[in-house]
C-alpha cells in the first residue's frame, strides 16, 4: 500500500510527537558531567575576601550619599562619567 506525500508527512509528525513523550533516563555519564559542572561553578564563586566591594555603602543618588556620609562620618567618593551613548568613542560604550 502506497501513501500519499501528505499522509507520510502527517505520519512522521505523529511518530516524532509521540517519541517526545517517551520517558528517558539520563545515563551515568550525563549525571557525572552535571556533577562536574556544578562543582566547577561552585569553585568559581568569589571568596569572602574577593567580595569586599559588596561592603561599600552604595547610594542611589547624591543626596542620600551625602546624608549617609555625614551620619557615619565617612568620606564621600563620587564617580561620574561624561559621554554620550550615540558617539562611537563614548565612555559609556567602551569596555573596561
Amino acid at each position: 500500500m502506497k501513501f500519499s506525500r501528505s499522509w507520510q508527512c502527517a505520519f512522521t509528525v505523529v511518530i516524532v510527537s509521540l517519541s517526545l513523550f517517551v520517558p528517558t533516563r539520563a545515563n551515568a555519564a550525563d549525571d557525572e558531567f552535571a556533577a562536574m559542572v556544578k562543582q566547577r561553578v561552585q569553585d568559581w564563586q568569589p571568596t569572602k575576601d574577593e567580595r569586599l566591594l559588596d561592603q561599600v555603602g552604595w547610594a542611589s543618588d547624591l543626596v542620600e550619599a551625602r546624608r549617609l556620609a555625614k551620619k557615619h562620618q565617612r568620606p564621600l567618593f563620587v564617580f561620574t562619567y561624561s559621554g554620550s551613548t550615540t558617539r562611537a568613542n563614548a565612555i559609556a560604550l567602551q569596555r573596561c
